[in-house]
């Protein structure tokens, strides 16, 4: 016997995290994985997918319609994906196709089925975490701006304080724009270790 859940708890227990792809570097999530961590619940509810080609402005699209019922109530949600011509690689010997016709049709439609299916159950794009992330990245650029890396060199009392902030210049793009202090404060800290006590 299924232990029936209400569409909103059914939505909080599909809120699945994005994973590692074993042929790329990022993140991501699938149609597929989706679907997966659907069919694991003992929710009540049953699921259908349904694909359609459509034509909107002379382009072709692949809908698609994800539905959840439990006998009872019903919801669905629909996304659409542009079928346009296989993608074209440049190589060496030429041009060639990455995929073929019926590869490029399949993923397209698995790509609208996936946000046919975040739809459904409300499942973000951006994780939390990496939304965090993101936030986190935009505030340190934020500061970064409003730093002035040539005066704190300048001020620096030490060569290792000269260091560590050219490398934080250097991380963020600023490594040209420092040298010059760079160099002068390098050489007036030698200087002045120089110096006949």
């Amino acid at each position: 016997m299924s232990n029936k859940m209400t569409f909103v708890e059914l939505q909080n227990h599909m809120n699945l995290k994005k994973q590692a792809g074993q042929q790329v570097k990022y993140t991501y999530r699938s149609a597929e994985q989706i679907l997966q961590t659907f069919k694991t619940l003992d929710s009540g509810w049953e699921i259908a997918l349904n694909d359609e080609i459509v034509t909107v402005a002379n382009r072709i699209f692949i809908q698609s319609i994800a539905e959840v019922t439990d006998g009872t109530d019903k919801r669905s949600s629909r996304a659409f994906a542009e079928l346009a011509d296989v993608p074209v690689l440049n190589t060496q010997k030429g041009e060639r196709k990455q995929m073929s016709e019926p590869q490029w049709t399949g993923a397209v439609s698995s790509y609208s089925r996936k946000y046919a299916l975040q739809g459904l159950f409300g499942i973000a794009d951006i994780d939390v975490d990496e939304l965090e992330l993101e936030q986190q990245a935009f505030k340190k650029k934020e500061e970064v701006k409003s730093r002035d890396f040539n005066t704190e060199i300048m001020n620096a009392a030490s060569k290792e304080q000269v260091l560590q902030i050219a490398k934080e210049a250097k991380q963020y793009g600023q490594g040209h724009a420092i040298l010059d202090a760079y160099k002068a404060k390098m050489n007036q800290l030698e200087e002045k270790t120089n110096e006949p006590s």
